[in-house]
């Protein structure tokens, strides 16, 4: 049977970042910056229904801004849930298309320097210019939009955490004692790696659809790798499940730091007026 093309994705066929400045979205005070955005329809997300999104807002210092989502390439046709291990050909959107659905999620600024941010949009521009050559080589558990959010904040020096265990989608009652848990892990390790092998780990695919003036046609995609490469990556290779709820995770944790800071920093400025107070009337 011939393949047939799924969805072409106009908003992928891009090669320089659009910025815009949108009614009812505030530009970050700090000028350029980073802003990592996460949502789902549902809160928490889930592990393999409402499992949510991740994506990225670049701010420049005059209050415009482009937002970038990874995806996979669904001109292939492929439910990546199906094959969570298999890896095929991944696609930039731009402007991200959750980035106006207005689903409850987090967002998380961080402040960039101008030479930070020309460094982030180059590597985003980068990726989509390396769109034929692998990339953007997608998979559901560590190159997918989670991983890409925590790669591009690692760029300007900010670690997101957004490995999720699996474990972490259980209820408590179904939680293994500490000692007997940490004893377990290399077996559940092991046992997740099986899973991703047999579900498309050691497989690629090469090809996406594009749609010209004559038609639509398969592009080929060169420089992929499978997940697994051999034997000894099944057994020993260490494969992060990179995962929205992860990064909301850490968001929540870096926002509780930061409102801690700042009462802090608050509670400091009125204790030295105070004691400017008292050295003024002495």
């Amino acid at each position: 049977m011939k393949p047939e093309p799924g969805r072409i994705e106009q908003r992928s066929n891009w090669t320089r970042l659009q910025m815009e400045a949108r009614a009812g979205v505030r530009a970050p005070a700090c000028g350029h910056a980073l802003e990592i955005l996460t949502c789902s329809k549902l809160e928490p997300p889930g592990l393999s229904t409402n499992h949510g999104h991740a994506w990225i807002r670049l701010w420049r210092d005059d209050g415009c801004y482009a937002s970038v989502g990874f995806y996979p390439d669904e001109s292939t046709g492929i439910d990546p849930e199906r094959v969570p291990g298999l890896r095929y050909p991944g696609m930039l959107l731009s402007p991200d298309k959750y980035d106006r659905v207005g689903w409850p999620g987090q967002s998380t600024v961080v402040p960039l320097r101008s030479d930070q941010y020309e460094q982030l949009a180059a590597w985003v521009e980068g990726l989509q210019a390396g769109r034929r050559t692998g990339a953007l080589v997608f998979d559901m558990v560590d190159r997918n939009c989670a991983g890409f959010v925590a790669e591009a904040a690692a760029l300007v020096g900010v670690e997101v955490k957004s490995d999720q265990p699996i474990l972490g989608f259980l209820p408590g009652w179904m939680h293994l004692p500490g000692r007997l848990s940490s004893w377990l892990l290399p077996l559940r390790r092991l046992i997740y790696r099986l899973g991703l092998g047999f579900f498309g780990g050691f497989s690629t695919l090469d090809w996406y659809w594009v749609r010209e003036e004559a038609g639509v046609r398969r592009q080929p995609v060169t420089g992929q790798t499978p997940l697994f490469q051999g034997v000894k990556d099944l057994l020993f290779k260490q494969v992060p499940f990179n995962h929205v709820r992860a990064i909301q995770d850490w968001q929540k944790a870096r926002a509780g730091q930061r409102a801690i800071s700042d009462r802090l920093s608050e509670a400091s400025s009125i204790a030295d007026v105070g004691q400017a107070g008292v050295k003024g009337n002495g």
